[in-house]
Formats: C-alpha cells, structure tokens, sequence
C-alpha cells in the first residue's frame, strides 16, 4: 500500500509539472496526499492489529463529532445539521452499540435502524453504508455458524452481487419515499428531480433496471462527468483541484441547468474556478493524479472486500465497528 501511495504522490507530482499547476493548487494537492499517506500509517501502527484499540479509535470518532456538533451546530436537528456534523455521533452511538453486542444478528439491527435514521434525515449515501454494513452483519452471523474455512471465488462474487442488489433496492426504496412527500416537501423535490434525471440518462433501459438504477444515476451525475473527463485522459490527470470550464458545461447539461444557474446555486466557487466534478475518491484519484490514482484506490478497494469476506467467517471483538468502517 505504502508502495502504491507513493506513487500515486509521484503521478500527481509528474502531472502538476506537466500541466503547469498552479502553487495554490498543487501545493495542496501533494499536502492531502501526504497527510493521508501518514495518517494511514499512523493508524495501522496504533491499532497493531488490536481489536480493542479499533474500538477506542471509534470512540474517539464518536466524542470528537459529539463535540464539534454541539459547539457548532447545537441541538437544533434537521437535514442541514445532520449532514454538517450530527451525523458523526449518532450513528457513532448506533455502530459502537451494535460494537458491544457478540450477536452480530442484533448489531445488524442497530446499523439498520441507524441506516432509517439517516434516510429520514435525507442522508441517503450514510444511510445506504449503515444497511449496507447491517445486512452483512447479519449475513455473517447465519453464514459464519456453517463455515470454518475461506470461500470459493464463485460464493464470493455470489455474495458481492446479492448485496449490492439489496444496496441499490435499498438507495431506490429510500429515494422514492422522500419523493413521495412523506420526509417534506423540499425532500419531494430533490429527489423527484434526481429520479427523472436518472430515468433520462438510462434512456430506453429495461423498466426493472431502470427503477433500480435511476435514483443512484440521478443523484450521482457528477460521475459520468468524472468518466467523460478520464475517456479524455487516461493516463496522465488534469492536476490538482483538477480544473476545465468544459466539464462544467457538461455538468450544467446532466443537470438540466445553465452554467449562471449553477453559479448562482454554487456555494462553493466550483463553477467560476471550472473545477472538474467528482464525487468519488476513485474518479477523484484518477481525475486529478491520473491512471496510478484510480490505481492506488482500485487496491484499496480489493483489500477492503477481502477483508469482509474474512469477518464473514472469523470470530471477531467488536466485528461491527470493523465492518462499518470498511464499508465507509
């Protein structure tokens, strides 16, 4: 991993000189991936594959967020406050609950009910980690009585399908109650919109598919952008904070939307700076540092899938925690 980090800094370095990057922006660029490089070696030589010091780390986690969404968000609660940091400790609460218990069945529950929880509060991307990583809970709990030794490729890919289908039903599910009107009508709206948008970009895909896949299409557009920007470049990025005026063009067309329209919604300055869209650490990496980025996160991303088939079968202290952080 180490390995791979490194160069992944190397690839942003060689396409920030390449693409003449700004200080502002490249100085930051090798920053973030330095510090994270850092922080993930700090992590691992912490917890030294110790349980229990996973556990202290998540709580951690937990009264940090506590306390900076008392300071600055008091205890006023609505969609806003949830997604700008109530969040963090209370599902914090749910998951190192869910921790405590060696029934993984109940565990499950608990992420479950923080996955309803989070869907009301119109988080549907945390909403969709917390059922996600209940589900597999308590998959793991029923499954792992009958198995003592690793899986088959074919039970594995089995497995990955199955839950990713109850992921997207799910996300779908969610998303197509708040567009009911029932979570409020400024949920009805977003979310309608992001339900026609995906149905336009499905296009003429089965009606089965398309009810599943619209409302995670719809609500993710900043990804084709990210695949249009990376069918354009590959190998070599576009730079830190990667910057063209013609993706956010495109992006105002995905939205159904002119480019003044979305400065004047932007809170952010994306659209006067041409900051390209991404939403992903995956197509972000690739994005900005080019194809060793999309790399470094592809690896991640097997090791983050082998290790829950691990926790699948083997007994573990605190195997919730474990799984809720591998599955964010």
């Amino acid at each position: 991993i180490c390995i791979l980090g490194l160069l992944w800094l190397a690839s942003q370095i060689t396409t920030d000189i390449v693409n003449g990057t700004e200080f502002e922006d490249y100085s930051r660029g090798w920053a973030r991936i330095g510090f994270f490089l850092t922080n993930m070696v700090c992590v691992w030589w912490l917890v030294d594959n110790r349980p229990r010091r996973v556990f202290w780390l998540a709580v951690g986690v937990f009264v940090s967020g506590l306390a900076a969404s008392f300071l600055y968000l008091g205890l006023e609660f609505d969609a806003y406050t949830w997604k700008g940091g109530w969040m963090v400790p209370v599902t914090g609460f749910f998951v190192l609950t869910a921790g405590c218990f060696k029934n993984g069945f109940i565990g499950g529950v608990l992420l479950i009910m923080a996955a309803v929880v989070s869907a009301y509060m119109h988080g549907r991307a945390l909403a969709g980690i917390c059922f996600g990583s209940g589900l597999f809970l308590m998959v793991a709990h029923l499954y792992g009585k009958r198995r003592s030794v690793g899986l088959a490729l074919s039970t594995k890919a089995l497995i990955c399908m199955l839950m990713l289908l109850f992921f997207l039903l799910f996300i779908s599910i969610a998303t197509r109650f708040a567009a009911s009107g029932k979570l409020g009508e400024e949920a009805r709206q977003k979310n309608s919109y992001q339900i026609e948008r995906g149905n336009e970009f499905l296009g003429d895909m089965p009606m089965p598919m398309r009810w599943l896949l619209a409302p995670l299409f719809g609500g993710r557009i900043e990804l084709m952008v990210s695949y249009q920007a990376v069918a354009e470049s590959p190998l070599l990025g576009y730079g830190s904070w990667a910057k063209d005026p013609r993706f956010v063009e495109l992006f105002a067309v995905y939205e159904g939307k002119s480019v003044e329209q979305l400065r004047a919604e932007s809170s952010e300055g994306y659209v006067d700076r041409g900051l390209i869209p991404t939403h992903s650490h995956f197509f972000g990496s690739w994005v900005d540092a080019g194809l060793v980025g999309a790399l470094f996160w592809g690896f991640i991303f097997l090791l983050v899938v082998e290790s829950l088939f691990v926790l699948l079968v083997a007994p573990m202290e605190h195997k919730a925690i474990f799984v809720y952080f591998l599955m964010n």
